[in-house]
């Protein structure tokens, strides 16, 4: 894992609530991006060995964390109006973008995990992803 080249950041959603998220650059040239959805209620760290082994075969990466999870959580969930919908509508088409500008002009791809994988369909964006893989869905 050394000379790898991780990069926190923010997603900035179509409503300007800003989710946290961590881009992987590969050290080689790029064979395309993956937009990793996270399941209900995992953190992006769980996903962190799986972004790391994909940046180092070559693709770029991006991990985030859906609004009310981990360090997207900024009231208590009490307070908190988020719902699936949100995460499909808003969340996961500002994570395809982030990734798009990171990565610009490759083929991107989606790993979807349980929750993460059933939203693509809310994603206004999702004909752009050259492909879908799903599990625990």
């Amino acid at each position: 894992m050394s000379g790898r080249n991780v990069n926190e950041t923010k997603v900035i959603c179509s409503d300007l609530f800003q989710l946290a998220a961590t881009i992987y650059f590969p050290n080689q040239d790029i064979k395309g991006a993956v937009l990793i959805a996270p399941a209900t209620g995992i953190k992006r760290q769980f996903y962190g060995n799986f972004a790391t082994y994909l940046s180092e075969n070559g693709y770029g990466v991006i991990t985030f964390d859906n609004r009310g999870i981990g360090q997207s959580l900024l009231e208590t969930l009490d307070n908190s109006e988020v719902s699936l919908q949100c995460w499909g509508e808003k969340d996961l088409p500002a994570a395809l973008e982030k990734l798009k500008q990171a990565f610009p002009n490759t083929r991107y791809h989606l790993v979807g995990h349980s929750a993460g994988g059933q939203l693509v369909g809310l994603m206004p964006n999702a004909k752009e992803l050259n492909s879908i893989f799903n599990f625990a869905c």
